[in-house]
């Protein structure tokens, strides 16, 4: 959580973190794939001038969600995340919306390989 916190601090945007449900250790590609994912929603944040980072611990998973208010324009292609996200089993959608560019992640915490 300390490179999560660092990057969002030094995202070079107002970031809001918020972080919700009952904080536990994760298999490190899931952690590795969640700082990935929040990195990569960030860096295409390029047209904003705020954003909002929040992680939830649910059972058998951690969701992220990245919003920004860049009027919808994301300078990225999240296909690579999104096959990442498919590869641990769970997803990423990453929309476009009047109101900004929202990038969320689900990425299951159990029965996860650990890392090479």
């Amino acid at each position: 959580m300390g490179e999560i916190k660092r990057l969002v601090g030094e995202a070079g945007i107002p970031v809001a973190l918020d972080t919700s449900g009952e904080p536990r250790h994760l298999p490190e590609i899931v952690g590795d794939s969640a700082y990935r994912v929040i990195r990569a929603a960030l860096d295409a944040a390029v047209s904003a001038s705020e954003a909002s980072v929040a992680i939830e611990y649910v059972p058998g998973a951690l969701v992220i969600q990245v919003d920004d208010d860049g009027g919808g324009r994301c300078s990225r292609d999240f296909a690579e995340l999104r096959e990442l996200a498919a590869a641990l089993g769970g997803g990423l959608r990453a929309t476009a919306g009047p109101d900004g560019f929202r990038v969320r992640a689900w990425l299951p915490t159990e029965g996860q390989p650990p890392s090479p």
